[in-house]
């Protein structure tokens, strides 16, 4: 079977968007983007036909979508040097 332009393009999409939202230094924005990501690539796999990934995407879609639910957006993302409690431990950049 060989694939539309549309398919192809569907799937480069996908792929392009799921890059993008791991470059995201902003968690809101990267749930977002990747919420995106899946749902273009849930109907790219539809429409080949792999169901494993259709079910794969559709579980990311939900996860975003209960987190981006649960995740108030006045609440600022963690910023390099946070030192609140809570906050990441830093690690030297330099060897």
């Amino acid at each position: 079977m060989n694939p539309s332009l549309f398919t192809v393009a569907l799937g480069w999409a996908g792929t392009v968007l799921v890059i993008a939202s791991y470059a995201q230094a902003n968690v809101r924005r990267l749930r977002m983007v990747s919420l995106v990501a899946s749902a273009v690539l849930v109907v790219f796999n539809v429409v080949l036909g792999i169901w494993s990934n259709v079910a794969l995407e559709l579980a990311l879609v939900t996860i975003n979508l209960v987190r981006l639910a649960r995740r108030p957006a006045q609440v600022p993302d963690l910023t390099p040097g946070d030192r609140s409690p809570g906050a990441l431990i830093e690690l030297p950049t330099s060897v």
